[in-house]
């Protein structure tokens, strides 16, 4: 007897094969969407708290006074939607900058638009909270600013601050 075996697949095992796969895509895609952001807005916040340690630490180390403000073409404005930068207010110049911001989220500021360091570390005026909102209007992170100038990231909460923010 002779055998013969069969190298390729029949119409109907590809096209089931293709099937089972376009559903596994579509299935997973949203979740790749949604975990990809998660993961670049964790990004953005851990480069946010590692910039206002080391706004602290350089305030200390230069006795100067320091600040973490947003960008602008004068110095610090009032906008975070083009990023931040660390600046020793003493000399005038920018220590650290971080521009690349993604489009889909915003940050806010409960206090004035700077965060101020003094000479020895201590923040200039009252705890504040800097949170971090996506275009939906949910805060996906907060980092909480005590007065002794520490900063920590806080679990992130659906708030009206915002909601007013996404609505701007």
């Amino acid at each position: 007897m002779k055998r013969t075996s069969e190298l390729g697949l029949s119409l109907f095992e590809m096209l089931l094969t293709l099937s089972i796969l376009a559903i596994l895509v579509a299935v997973a895609a949203p979740i790749a969407s949604d975990w990809l952001e998660r993961v670049r807005n964790q990004a953005t916040a851990n480069t946010l708290l590692r910039h206002l340690q080391a706004a602290r630490t350089l305030s200390i180390e230069r006795g100067h006074t320091v600040v973490l403000c947003p960008i602008d073409e004068s110095g610090c404005g009032d906008s975070w939607a083009r990023g931040w930068q660390v600046r020793d207010i003493d000399t005038d110049e920018v220590l650290l900058r971080q521009s690349d911001m993604p489009p889909d989220l915003k940050i806010r500021w409960n206090r004035t638009s700077a965060i101020t360091y003094r000479h020895n570390g201590t923040s200039a005026g009252l705890n504040g909270t800097l949170s971090l909102c996506n275009t939906r209007g949910k805060e996906v992170s907060r980092i909480a600013i005590n007065n002794h100038g520490r900063a920590r990231l806080a679990r992130a909460k659906d708030r009206p601050l915002c909601l007013e923010q996404a609505a701007n």
